[in-house]
């Protein structure tokens, strides 16, 4: 297996994977792997996100849960990777870690006359004006 430092701890809640492509590799180089989000890089020591997935392809894995984590890591089935000649292994293309979105900011109804021109607010008689910014570009 390997593992992917993100540089810093995050919750994540899915894992994207691009595996090879159907037919450019053995099957058993992308069938039953098992993903990981956790302190340590460590199928041991980390927590599960899924179990026995086949990579072939273009995947997003929705982890079991949210989990916090620095590392993201892919580990083969051995046993699978064992019945293959020396130099096979497991192939990953790419991998994406999704992050739980989390509300840090409390959303606020939009002022309409924020930032616009005192003629361009709402009043008692509607307003005419020009947006010259929204020409199409003719040159």
């Amino acid at each position: 297996g390997f593992f992917i430092d993100m540089g810093r701890t995050a919750n994540i809640v899915a894992v994207r994977v691009v595996g090879p492509a159907p037919g450019t590799a053995r099957a058993e180089q992308s069938k039953r792997v098992s993903i990981y989000v956790g302190a340590q890089g460590d199928s041991s020591t980390d927590r599960l996100c899924v179990r026995d997935v086949d990579i072939t392809g273009d995947h997003i894995f929705e982890c079991s849960s949210a989990t916090n984590g620095r590392f993201v890591s892919l580990w083969a089935d051995q046993p699978t990777l064992a019945l293959l000649p020396e130099p096979f292994g497991l192939i990953v293309c790419e991998v994406e870690a999704f992050e739980a979105l989390e509300p840090r900011y409390e959303l606020r109804r939009f002022a309409r006359g924020d930032g616009l021109a005192p003629s361009a607010t709402p009043g008692e008689q509607p307003v005419s004006f020009t947006l010259e910014g929204l020409k199409p570009n003719t040159s």
